[in-house]
């Protein structure tokens, strides 16, 4: 099942010539609004990511965390990164854990697979797996997919790609021209969805990873 009017259909890799696509998933929230982040790649292109990423840990931590950094330095780390193959998913909900995070699976959900996400690894959060599951199971049910796409939650070391997830949640949420430095990479200006009544903002939210 496709869904018209989101983003454009990634068809076969041109160096590897598969259709298949590897995602990497971690999170933002900030004043009301939750969003989540995939870093979606080509699994041709995934070791040389992770060595780029690795490349990337400051010294004296273990992973990228960008909401950690200095402005100098996300310059850096982003400048270094658009030179690389891969595309980004951005959505975001209104509202706070778990209800924002059900919303945001519910709109990610769909359009990891119409960009081919075949595998999906997810940032474990602590008591929010199961929620994950049952989102994630019901959301592939609606689209009649699930024997062809599969996920699991990983620690945040466990893989340098999740690394390239948290880049992009903290800049696609930081909006302004931080967003507009990854925009050639993002999908299509997200929807927000509210899963509860809530009241305005008076101002745009900006979100922290």
């Amino acid at each position: 099942m496709r869904h018209e009017g989101r983003a454009r259909h990634l068809r076969r890799c041109p160096a590897c010539c598969q259709v298949r696509r590897l995602g990497f998933a971690d999170e933002t929230a900030r004043q009301g609004l939750y969003g989540i982040a995939v870093a979606v790649v080509c699994p041709c292109r995934a070791q040389a990511l992770r060595k780029v990423l690795r490349s990337l840990v400051r010294p004296g931590v273990r992973r990228v965390h960008f909401s950690k950094q200095q402005d100098r330095d996300r310059r850096e780390v982003l400048s270094r990164i658009l030179c690389e193959d891969f595309r980004a998913l951005f959505v975001v909900s209104r509202g706070r854990e778990p209800e924002a995070r059900s919303a945001c699976w519910a709109q990610l959900v769909p359009l990891l697979l119409d960009h081919d996400v075949a595998e999906l690894a997810i940032e474990r959060m602590q008591g929010g797996e199961d929620r994950d599951r049952r989102d994630i199971r019901g959301a592939l049910v609606r689209a009649d997919r699930t024997a062809d796409f599969t996920y699991r939650h990983v620690e945040s070391t466990d893989d340098p790609l999740l690394g390239l997830a948290d880049i992009v949640a903290w800049t696609a949420g930081a909006g302004g021209l931080w967003r507009a430095r990854i925009a050639s990479l993002l999908n299509s200006e997200p929807t927000t969805r509210s899963p509860a009544p809530h009241r305005p903002e008076r101002n745009r939210a900006h979100f922290r990873s």
